[in-house]
Order: structure tokens, then C-alpha cells, then sequence
């Protein structure tokens, strides 16, 4: 099976309805089949994609209002834009959730807005104010996350311009939540990934100037529609049975008549499971191997022949 269609066709068929409305409800359960095989494993398969950070410096603010035990922080007009940056960069990936230093103390706050389109005299932080009262107080702003493009799936890597990597990372709450005094400033050496609307890249140290960070990633899988042009499912072909098994694993369980949907719920899995041992075997990746990938297609062909029969 090659293309969309092709598919659609082929679970139309074993649901013994190929009308209109049933392939459309059928091209849903594809592309439902293949969200979950893409969210199982960084597939060598999947289009490379390349973008880039520039990383912004700190920005001071010349004058802010702070009080104790508030959120909300007042920032003289003539630094009401200074904000206003994390919505006009183009051409990369934008920065968001900024973090917030104020005088001289090393405690970081989160600014609360994801951005700002237009200047702004007040900002609200998290946590509320530590501290004593102030006006005319110096504060920072300090760039550390930064939106992934929409179409971003999985990292392949991170790079400065000089070629030095750098090291991907799970989120460590100790140096991403907001206040710590052990957050630390500088050149940017790890990074991790976190889910928010989108995927967004948030960096350690905070960086303290501007870098140039190449970024190398697997693009995510859009959905395909019913009908028109012949679309490649771009899952490699030998692996179209699995997206089967899946999508009428999704049918059948929402046809509360056919009891069939748990052997294509098992198959499925057995075939994820194949697939990620392919992809340990060719060394694409660490993950640990999934379990008993030991089925072939042949057997698994005549499992699949048996249930369209209702065997």
C-alpha cells in the first residue's frame, strides 16, 4: 500500500463499507493511527527539518515598582517596550515566558504572560514578590524558553555556530522553576524540551548574551485528507499493516457490535513493537527495545486474513 487511498480503500473493504461517509470516518482513524505511531519513537523516517535560535541578552529595565507579597510589578513608562521584543523577532523561533531579576539579587521570577504585542506598564510574576517594597528599583529580563517550530516532532540536535553540541536534558524543576538562587547565567551548554501549545526549547545556563543555535529535527506528521492528490503516508511501506491494524483497532472499538477491535489493538501493538526493534537494530536511537518483536508478516498476514473473514 503506497498512498492514502490506497489504505482508505483496504480497511473500507474489510469493514464492508465503502461509502462516502465511511471512508471519510476511515481517513480519521488513519490519521489517528498515525499520530500514535509517530508519538511512540524519533523514526529515522520522518523528514529532517532545520531551524535556529538567536538567543537574546538580558534587558534592564532603568525603573520598576515592587511590593511585597504582590505579583504585579510596575515598570516606568519610558521601559514600556521592552517587552515587546518577544513578539517581534522573525525568521526563527521566538522566545517566551521570560524570567525577571530586580536590584541586585540573584532570585529569578517567571513573568506570567507568554508575550507581549505591545508595550506594557505592568507585568504580573510568579511567585509573588520576595522581598521589600520598592520604587525605582533596576530589574532584568531574562531569555531562557523558546518556541519550537509547529511542525516539530523530535530533536536530532542542538549546535552552536562553532559546532560545539549541545547536551539534551530532562526537566530538572531546580533550575527551570522560578525563584532559585542557584539559577545560573552564561553560555547555554544543556537544553530540554517542554509541551505547551507547542513544543518550546527551554535553556541552561540562562543565556547571557546573544548565540547562534542550529537546531536539526524530525518534522511531525500532518494530517491527510479523503480523496484529491495520492498522498504518501510517508510511514514506510512494509509498515502500512501496522497503521492498519490501528485504525481498525479504532473503528471496531467504536462500533460497540464488533467485538473484533481487541486482536487489531494486540496486532497493532505487536507491530510498534517490530518497528522499534528495527530501529534499535539499525542504531537510531538508545530507547530500550520493546517487547516480543518477534512476529513476521507472514503470520501476521494470515492473522489479519482470518479477522476479515470474522474468524
Amino acid at each position: 500500500m503506497a498512498t492514502v487511498n490506497d489504505l482508505r480503500d483496504s480497511i473500507a473493504t474489510s469493514l464492508r463499507d465503502t461509502s462516502t461517509a465511511a471512508k471519510t470516518k476511515v481517513v480519521t482513524a488513519i490519521n489517528w493511527a498515525r499520530r500514535w505511531v509517530q508519538a511512540e519513537y524519533p523514526w529515522s523516517w520522518l523528514d529532517l527539518g532545520v531551524t535556529g535560535i538567536r538567543t537574546l541578552g538580558p534587558s534592564s529595565y532603568t525603573a520598576v515598582t515592587v511590593t511585597s507579597g504582590s505579583a504585579t510589578v510596575t515598570v516606568d513608562s519610558n521601559d514600556a517596550g521592552q517587552l515587546q521584543v518577544t513578539t517581534d523577532l522573525t525568521g526563527g523561533p521566538k522566545p517566551i515566558y521570560p524570567f525577571i531579576t530586580f536590584g541586585n539579587s540573584a532570585r529569578f521570577y517567571r513573568i506570567t504572560a507568554r508575550a507581549y504585542a505591545a508595550p506594557t506598564s505592568t507585568l504580573t510574576i510568579t511567585p509573588a514578590f520576595i522581598g521589600t517594597s520598592a520604587s525605582d528599583q533596576t530589574a532584568k529580563i531574562f531569555f531562557r524558553e523558546y518556541e519550537m517550530p509547529s511542525d516539530f516532532a523530535y530533536p536530532v540536535a542542538f549546535c552552536f555556530e562553532d559546532g560545539e553540541v549541545m547536551d539534551p536534558t530532562a526537566i530538572d524543576e531546580h533550575w527551570y522553576i522560578a525563584p532559585n538562587p542557584t539559577v545560573s547565567t552564561g553560555k547555554p551548554s544543556r537544553y530540554c524540551l517542554r509541551m505547551r501549545n507547542r513544543i518550546t526549547a527551554v535553556l541552561d545556563p540562562i543565556p547571557d548574551a546573544t548565540y547562534g543555535i542550529s537546531i536539526e529535527y524530525r518534522i511531525a506528521l500532518s494530517d491527510v485528507v479523503a480523496g484529491g492528490s495520492e498522498q504518501s503516508l510517508i510511514v514506510p511501506s512494509r509498515w502500512h499493516l501496522v497503521l492498519d491494524d490501528l485504525a481498525l483497532w479504532r473503528l471496531r472499538r467504536d462500533d460497540k457490535n464488533d467485538t473484533r477491535w481487541p486482536e487489531h489493538e494486540r496486532l497493532g501493538r505487536e507491530g510498534l513493537a517490530r518497528m522499534i526493534a528495527e530501529e534499535l537494530t539499525i542504531g537510531h536511537s538508545t530507547l530500550p527495545v520493546a517487547k516480543d518483536p518477534r512476529s513476521r508478516m507472514g503470520s501476521r498476514r494470515l492473522e489479519r486474513a482470518s479477522l476479515d473473514r470474522g474468524t
